[in-house]
């Protein structure tokens, strides 16, 4: 099997970041796979994402995490959502590099590292959750899963529709009956239901004995997991995060971390995107290529699967055209 690896330097939002493209060519066709990642090379890429000829449709985000390096020049804390500005870089460019390809799909297990870096981490879905309704997946990139038709703001008053608060406003839900985007939209109510009274559920779960200050003055879980945020502060991470799954699956806040995709249609473009090819041989061994492995890609394979030479530039009144000048930096 031949193994092509080429990159490009991507820009948006002032920042820039390196994508890395390894490709296998097999002998037949049904085989061919490819791999991108996302971030500053070797082991600091901070987000990869596969594609698999046997399900043309799909690009599988296999891993986000927030590694400080995936920004060139800069530390990802030190830019504002700096994780999703660089997400929505690499999304946009796969779906240029592949325009074939429908949706984006995902295990939404993204946790947060209570210290920064590594060590306990906390589930962010459960945390956006609780705080916003929604996923960061689904509040950041538009995430839905199977059976969601679409949202508005403004009730169609159809008998399929599910009102949900998103930042303070009504936001109404169309989808099938009983599909899993139906049951997750159905159990965020339960965050504001009255909370099971303290006597009862801790002979349920135990662990909530050490809170019981907090969950006696809440009115409802989403106050209760407010007023422990509250009280502990910096040290809320470490706190809750062994408990916290286990909390809300009680509740029956249903994610299916599984099932959740982006369609492609809900990517938009970032401000100040653009696209270089790597064609320096030390920026390339940084990234893990080399440069007899870029030169087994082909023209003839470029087309066949649909990914592109990555470089076009936005020409007056003409939008974005492909170019053939090779981008040193």
């Amino acid at each position: 099997m031949a193994v092509a690896i080429r990159g490009n330097k991507l820009y948006g939002y002032g920042e820039s970041t390196n994508c890395k493209i390894t490709e296998f060519h097999p002998k037949d066709d049904i085989h061919y796979s490819c791999i991108f990642s996302f971030g500053k090379g070797k082991n600091e890429f901070c987000m990869t994402a596969a594609f698999d000829i046997k399900h043309p449709d799909d690009i599988y985000i296999a891993r986000v995490e927030n590694t400080q390096t995936c920004l060139l020049g800069k530390t990802l804390d030190s830019v504002e959502q700096g994780t999703a500005k660089l997400v929505r870089i690499g999304l946009h460019a796969m779906r240029i590099m592949m325009p074939k390809v429908k949706r984006f799909t995902l295990k939404d297990d993204s946790h947060i590292y209570c210290n920064g870096k590594s060590g306990p981490k906390m589930s962010f879905a459960y945390e956006t959750i609780s705080k916003y309704n929604q996923t960061w997946y689904q509040q950041k990139f538009g995430a839905v899963l199977p059976g969601f038709l679409s949202q508005s703001t403004v009730s169609t008053e159809e008998k399929d529709e599910i009102m949900v608060s998103l930042n303070g406003q009504p936001t109404y839900f169309r989808v099938v009956p009983n599909s899993l985007m139906s049951i997750y939209l159905h159990s965020l109510a339960i965050l504001d239901m009255p909370c099971e009274p303290y006597q009862t559920i801790i002979q349920k779960l135990p662990f909530l004995l050490a809170y019981q200050s907090q969950y006696k003055s809440s009115a409802t879980p989403r106050e209760f997991i407010t007023a422990i945020r509250k009280y502990y502060g910096e040290k809320y991470c470490d706190e809750i995060f062994r408990w916290y799954p286990s909390y809300m699956e009680y509740l029956r806040i249903e994610v299916y971390h599984d099932a959740w995709y982006i369609p492609v249609e809900r990517i938009l473009e970032p401000d100040g995107f653009r696209a270089e090819i790597i064609r320096n041989a030390g920026v390339m061994n940084t990234l893990g290529g080399t440069r007899r492995a870029r030169r087994q890609t082909t023209r003839k394979q470029d087309k066949r699967w649909g990914i592109m030479p990555f470089r076009y530039e936005r020409d007056a009144g003409k939008g974005f055209q492909w170019a053939d000048s090779d981008a040193l930096f």
